[in-house]
């Protein structure tokens, strides 16, 4: 166990891990909060040294995660995990329910997230997509609506972070509160929990192949989807 409590080898990634998994394993735990803010990181030689791995591969690893805000270095200090409050707490505030409908939420997405889509498919590095891959891995018939709102909102999470841009990251997040109520109409049904992750997946697609107007394209069909699912809920419409 390290001085500042976090227990690194909880990191280790399965053996003969690339740099891309140990990226996506730190900054999963930099995301839920597992790693708080204000921790500082062991040096890149006793981190790889607990994990098991190259001190290359914690390089690259910390490399990519500074870039994405996740981490800074200071002088005379080391490697310290950032607070993304200051990114997140004043940039757009808060909308309550009685400002916003579904429309006006559909708007909104399709303003903004077909270009977030288009510049992580330029952007995207091996890591990004690997962390993308464990996101649309699972079985949506078997989750809950509530897990699968969770796949949903990680899965938008980590496209933004796949931008390596920082006020793009801090707009998903914010919005993604004002989704939340949406999104879990949207995943009551079979029908809709299958429509987001097949959705999900040929955004994917086209991360991977580096393809920036079909990630748009994808995106774009995306949230229509996700509109067309969520308001024939609202109006009632078949459960599927």
């Amino acid at each position: 166990m390290a001085e500042d409590g976090f227990d690194w080898q909880r990191l280790n990634p399965a053996p003969r891990a690339v740099p891309e998994a140990l990226a996506t394993r730190l900054e999963r735990g930099l995301a839920d909060g597992t790693i708080a803010s204000g921790t500082k990181l062991p040096a890149e030689r006793d981190l790889a040294q607990q994990l098991g791995v190259s001190r290359a591969s914690v390089r690259e690893a910390m490399h990519e995660l500074t870039l994405k805000g996740w981490l800074t270095r200071k002088p005379g200090v080391g490697t310290v995990v950032q607070s993304r409050s200051r990114w997140t707490s004043d940039l757009l505030g808060r909308m309550d329910t009685t400002t916003r409908d579904l429309r006006e939420v559909a708007d909104f997405r399709q303003v903004l997230e077909p270009h977030v889509a288009e510049v992580a498919a330029t952007r995207a590095t091996a890591s990004d997509v690997h962390q993308l891959e464990e996101l649309c891995d699972a079985d949506p018939v078997a989750l809950t609506p509530e897990a699968a709102v969770d796949f949903d909102r990680r899965f938008h999470g980590a496209l933004a972070a796949a931008t390596h841009n920082r006020l793009l990251v801090a707009v998903i997040e914010i919005s993604a509160e004002w989704l939340q109520e949406f999104r879990l109409e949207s995943q009551q049904t079979r029908e809709g929990r299958l429509a987001s992750f097949e959705g999900h997946r040929e955004i994917l697609g086209a991360i991977r192949a580096k393809d920036a107007g079909a990630a748009r394209a994808a995106m774009v069909r995306h949230i229509e989807r996700f509109h067309e699912v969520t308001a024939l809920r609202t109006r009632g419409g078949p459960a599927g």
